[in-house]
């Protein structure tokens, strides 16, 4: 997939998992303060350092499954059973940097419409830009390492 169809992909996902759940919530509740909803959305560091580990024993997985010679069939059934279950739970840090990509501009035009835009909007915009751009980045590489750490079809 080309990088430009990949950035793509992930603005239209993170919109779907970031902006769209947070429009929800203003919308249903107007007079709700979008900093706030936006910081209720916030999983906190636990969760956060739960799914990097996640992430990391599926590396961990992989690298196993890859490069380990299996000479017993029960050993290697094993091994890909144990791939494709973390496989599943390893990429699930991947929609909190989703959603990031999407809420934080949307709040970020949420407070301008309803505050108007003045110099210290535009700060808190820059830094919150380059917050959003890093997350937009790990989203790329986090699906390109989906895409080549994923369990591979055997056929027959």
């Amino acid at each position: 997939m080309s990088i430009l169809k990949l950035l793509i992909s992930e603005i239209l996902i993170a919109l779907l998992i970031g902006a769209l759940p947070l429009l929800i919530v203003v919308n249903s509740n107007p007079s709700s303060d979008v900093v706030k909803t936006l910081s209720a959305l916030n999983p906190g560091d636990p969760v956060v350092i739960y799914f990097f580990y996640l992430f990391l024993l599926n590396l961990f997985i992989w690298a196993i499954n890859k490069n380990i010679l299996k000479t017993k069939e029960q050993v290697s059934n094993f091994f890909s059973a144990a791939h494709r279950f973390s496989h599943q739970v390893g990429f699930t840090i991947h929609s909190i940097y989703r959603a990031i990509a999407g809420a934080i501009p949307t709040a970020i035009g949420l407070l301008a419409y309803k505050h108007g835009f003045d110099n210290s909007a535009f700060i808190v915009s820059v830094a919150s830009s380059f917050l959003v751009l890093g997350s937009l980045f790990m989203c790329c590489a986090l699906t390109w390492l989906n895409e080549k750490t994923g369990p591979k079809q055997k056929w027959l």
